[in-house]
């Protein structure tokens, strides 16, 4: 993908997800260098293309860096790591799973 495509693919994602990171759906920024700041995130990592998935503009999602460093290079739905953003975490093989003041259920 060259630059204009990124930017294409960035704006898109970006008006898509109404500023909300793919993970955790807090509202993210435009601005480098925090932890919500808005980065793209291949959803299977590009390691897994060498276990035969594909790889394209729809693998693309944006990800705050906070949720894209916790994802890693695991893909969603195996087993990897629990990913903790406030009274969320992401578990593997379920989804996002509200775990706050007592009450257990999935979104």
């Amino acid at each position: 993908m060259n630059k204009t495509q990124k930017k294409v693919q960035w704006n898109h994602l970006w008006s898509q997800q109404k500023r909300k990171c793919y993970y955790c759906r807090q509202m993210m920024r435009k601005e480098h260098g925090y932890p919500d700041s808005a980065t793209f995130d291949h959803y299977i990592p590009k390691s897994a293309l060498l276990r035969g998935y594909k790889d394209d503009a729809a693998n693309l999602v944006l990800a705050c860096r906070e949720c894209n460093r916790l994802k890693g290079d695991t893909i969603p739905g195996e087993q990897g790591p629990v990913i903790r953003r406030g009274p969320y975490e992401l578990v593997p093989n379920s989804g996002w799973k509200w775990v706050g003041a007592g009450r257990e259920g999935y979104l």
